[in-house]
């Protein structure tokens, strides 16, 4: 498996916008982080995207992620979930819906923010074509078993 970091910023991204701390006037580019994601090469093949915060085009361009075969969302924090729209370009090249997994609570928040994609209006490629599953216990997903393990955020 290969994990691949997309971002390990804070939800703000660093540097913070206004700040004039050390490290958001570094040079370093150490110290540019996009908000928190991750892309993980399963062992099976599969690409799996933990998150898809705001940041997600800008994260897959300079990553180079051209594929995602299911979306696994750790809470529904704006900084986690708002990059949802960018899933569009991948349903464009493999025409399929792509699987969202998380807790019950996360997949009702999807629901109310993007309420846009769960109502019929326009054909085309205007919206995420998405498959919402609630998980709350260890479960099978692109050939990987996953546990999930709830944190207090």
């Amino acid at each position: 498996m290969k994990i691949i970091f997309l971002g390990t910023g804070t939800s703000h991204g660093v540097p913070v916008i206004g700040c004039g701390c050390p490290v958001c006037r570094s040079k370093n580019p150490k110290d540019k982080r996009l908000r928190p994601a991750l892309f993980i090469e399963l062992e099976s093949g599969g690409k799996l995207l933990i998150d898809t915060p705001p940041d997600l085009r800008q994260q897959c361009l300079e990553r180079r992620v051209g594929r995602v075969d299911a979306v696994l969302f750790t809470h529904h924090h704006n900084d986690r979930i708002t990059g949802l729209d960018d899933l569009r370009r991948f349903n464009d090249m493999y025409d399929a819906a792509i699987p969202c997994l998380g807790p019950r609570q996360t997949l009702d928040e999807i629901r109310k923010k993007f309420r846009y994609i769960f109502i019929r209006t326009q054909t085309g490629g205007g919206k995420p074509k998405i498959a919402l599953r609630a998980v709350d216990k260890p479960f099978e997903l692109l050939g990987q078993r996953i546990v999930p393990l709830p944190v207090y955020h």
